[in-house]
């Protein structure tokens, strides 16, 4: 959750590039981790792809915002 949570912090102060190289740094994390364990680590990437999917539909980014939503919709409904 640090990588998230300093993502979170840069996108506050407008350093958005910064911001989406992190969370895509947590994301290639914490897919390893939930595919290992989908219990356990289900919310953190639920908020990571929530986070980043807000990233890039904010920064006009929208086929990879839709295919991040596309990720989210499938594991909510898997869980």
């Amino acid at each position: 959750r640090s990588l998230n949570n300093l993502a979170v912090s840069y996108s506050k102060t407008n350093r958005t590039d910064e911001a989406i190289k992190l969370q895509e740094e947590a994301l290639d994390i914490l897919k390893e981790a939930y595919l290992k364990d989908k219990d356990r680590w289900f919310e953190d990437y639920s908020l990571i792809l929530n986070d980043l999917y807000l990233l890039y539909s904010n920064n006009g980014r929208t086929a990879e915002a839709k295919s991040l939503l596309e990720k989210l919709q499938k594991i909510q409904n898997n869980n």
